[in-house]
């Protein structure tokens, strides 16, 4: 039983030829917004994706991770046939619960900064939301970072 080798690629690039468009859309939002935190940035130097497959998953589904250099953080199954936008909300819930979780990091933090924005589809669209005060909604790949 042989895996095949997972695609791998730095968050703010390009994703590799073979990667799903929904997936490497929802990379590419989250990965901006990943990157607009400082924090993020000094906690994880060597931030990359990570994309694979494995026989026990259901077909069509993939696996998409994160890793700081050679150590891999998080990887979880993803549907990349759903509504963009629904992936897009995945994709940023699983790295969020990870890194608010596991990493400590506090990411992306609501303008009061004493909370986090939550994923959430709104109409046809991804958008981090926070009931503050105050309400703040912003898309996904649109959050400026807060520090």
């Amino acid at each position: 039983m042989t895996q095949p080798v997972p695609l791998s690629w730095p968050v703010g690039a390009e994703a590799p030829a073979g990667t799903p468009p929904s997936v490497a859309h929802a990379c590419r939002l989250v990965g901006h917004d990943l990157l607009a935190s400082a924090a993020v940035r000094q906690a994880l130097p060597a931030v990359t994706w990570q994309l694979g497959t494995d026989e026990l998953l259901p077909a069509g589904l993939v696996i998409l991770g994160l890793a700081n250099g050679s150590e891999r953080m998080v990887g979880f199954g993803l549907d990349p046939a759903q509504p963009e936008a629904d992936v897009v909300v995945e994709v940023a819930d699983r790295v969020q619960q990870h890194l608010n979780g596991y990493a400590f990091l506090q990411w992306p933090r609501c303008a009061d900064g004493r909370h986090v924005l939550r994923p959430a589809r709104w109409a046809d669209a991804a958008v981090w939301s926070c009931v503050g005060p105050p309400l703040q909604q912003v898309r996904v790949g649109g959050w400026d970072g807060e520090d």
